[in-house]
């Protein structure tokens, strides 16, 4: 009896050892299954390019920085204030139609990324000569690894089909682009000089000089600028918009006007855009390398005016100057795909050709431009802004009073938006309709109606679209708990993660998935939640390589 229940015993324990064993073998082969799931899966997506359901449609030629960025050749300051003041273009600028323009080989070898920015007529009825210096070579020494660094740069694979820098110099890029558009050159430039030294890789110090170069450009900007507001006589009359602006006292620093009854007084990098623009247009020469200039003033300022910057760009190159790879920083310029073809050109005629082309494809897709601003004063104080609220809360008084529902919070918000569109010469106002159109939007939940505004928004002023849209869609999810209104904001999030990786904002894209995911949740869209997923993950491998 004890040696049959011994021999069940050891017939147990070998029983078990063996599922134990099987056990075992299965797993490790479940391991092995999913090692090469997850090789496959890597290797796909470095030999293929990942493309995006609605990366042809949601496309945002702004950055940049752009809110999106960057420059032209190269333009040197080092004319003195006399001869700016002259209008006189130094010798070593004069004629250049190639001349002191980097070789094709050179070129290549400073180019690397593209994110892409944007494009003066005369008058005579202000009483000053131009003044302006002339763009030439780049202070900033080539590439020194020249075209091979280049070529493989170009040569690299990249899901979503964008080129990129460093992901640590995408916010100094940032930092320096903000600095620009407040007309801080000195700052932008500190900061890139420090990435300069940080930063040794070909395509991170191709891009730093290139907005080196911008940084030196917008300072002649300025440096002519000042000679043309110190020719300003007393009592002169300037039409900007339907505002006559009257000099009262000008320098090279500062400059007195009356506007709208006001008296107000400007330092020189202070006055606000809309005059800059009409000073500069008037005063400024009509030669290639001042519209080079100017273009680039325009297309850099947020208030600035992106069809006239490429205007000015094209007719510059038309005439046979070359502006060199600092365009490439341009937003309004380039669709990324343009990129390998600005470079191939061999000169000014084939790099014009390149310019028309992406400006036709922006066109096509339905880019917006950036609004020019009819008025001479923009800046609003905290008295002005609580008057012109009080205004529009007497002027809908009955709406206001009767909105107390969604449906009455969107007809009035689209109201407001609408109202803010047609009445664009009062500035505190039109801000004052737009921002209490955003607020209905958002108490409402009416995810149209807040796209319409980051819309009629980046019309207006130059904004950054995707961290707006972020900001407005994760409101809304946080103030509503409706079904409905989730999915809606899980689509438009989504729509606006695609949006985001185009314009190279990563970060907003990640937080746009993430929303689109716990919207898709909460609003039932298992589909769209998977989607997200899917994205995000792939967005995650990106940002790895």
């Amino acid at each position: 009896m004890y040696q049959k229940n011994l021999g069940g015993s050891l017939r147990s324990v070998r029983l078990r050892t063996l599922l134990q064993g099987l056990r075992l073998l299965v797993a490790c082969l479940y391991l092995v299954v999913i090692g090469l799931a997850v090789y496959l899966i890597v290797l796909l997506a470095h030999r293929t390019p990942l493309v995006f359901r609605f990366s042809s449609t949601q496309r945002d030629s702004h950055l940049a920085l752009s809110a999106d960025e960057d420059v032209v050749p190269g333009g040197r300051g080092a004319t003195s204030t006399k001869s700016a003041q002259k209008g006189e273009v130094p010798e070593s600028a004069r004629g250049n139609k190639g001349n002191g323009v980097p070789t094709r080989q050179s070129r290549a070898s400073q180019s690397g990324e593209n994110l892409s920015l944007a494009p003066g007529g005369s008058g005579n009825n202000l009483q000053t000569s131009a003044s302006h210096p002339a763009v030439v070579q780049s202070e900033h020494a080539a590439d020194p690894e020249g075209e091979n660094s280049f070529a493989m740069g170009l040569a690299s694979n990249s899901l979503f089909g964008l080129r990129q820098v460093s992901k640590e110099l995408l916010p100094v890029l940032q930092r320096a682009r903000e600095a620009l558009q407040q007309h801080d050159t000195g700052s932008a430039r500190a900061e890139l000089q420090q990435a300069l030294e940080r930063f040794q890789h070909p395509l991170d110090q191709a891009k730093i000089r290139r907005w080196l170069d911008l940084c030196q450009v917008l300072d002649e900007f300025w440096r002519v600028m000042g000679g043309v507001v110190s020719r300003l006589q007393p009592t002169h009359t300037i039409p900007v918009g339907d505002t006559e602006v009257i000099v009262v006292e000008s320098s090279e620093k500062e400059l007195t006007i009356k506007a709208a009854g006001r008296v107000l007084t400007y330092s020189l990098r202070r006055i606000p855009p809309p005059l800059v623009k009409e000073l500069a247009l008037k005063a400024f020469r009509q030669d290639p390398q001042s519209k080079i200039v100017l273009a680039i003033y325009l297309a850099i300022e947020p208030r600035g005016d992106r069809e006239k910057s490429r205007q000015l760009l094209l007719e510059a190159m038309a005439a046979g100057f070359d502006p060199g790879e600092m365009i490439l920083e341009l937003p309004a310029f380039f669709d990324p795909e343009c990129l390998g073809d600005f470079l191939e050109a061999d000169n000014p005629v084939e790099r014009r050709r390149v310019v028309e082309s992406a400006s036709s494809h922006e066109r096509q897709t339905g880019t917006p431009s950036s609004q020019e601003a009819s008025e001479a004063e923009r800046s609003a104080t905290s008295a002005e802004w609580s008057s012109a609220l009080r205004k529009i809360r007497e002027s809908y008084a009955a709406e206001f009073e009767s909105a107390t529902n969604p449906a009455a919070k969107s007809r009035l918000g689209r109201q407001l938006l609408n109202a803010a569109g047609s009445n664009p010469e009062d500035y505190d106002v039109e801000q004052a309709l737009l921002s209490e159109a955003r607020r209905l939007a958002v108490e409402a939940g009416d995810v149209d109606l807040v796209l319409s505004w980051v819309e009629a928004e980046a019309r207006r002023r130059r904004i950054d679209r995707s961290r707006e849209t972020l900001a407005a869609l994760q409101e809304i999810a946080a103030t509503h708990t409706r079904v409905e209104v989730h999915r809606d904001v899980a689509l438009a999030a989504l729509k606006a993660a695609f949006a985001a990786v185009q314009a190279h904002k990563f970060a907003e894209a990640n937080q746009l998935l993430d929303l689109a995911i716990n919207s898709g949740r909460k609003g039932g869209n298992r589909t769209l939640v998977e989607e997200a997923m899917a994205a995000k993950m792939k967005l995650q491998m990106l940002q790895r390589r």
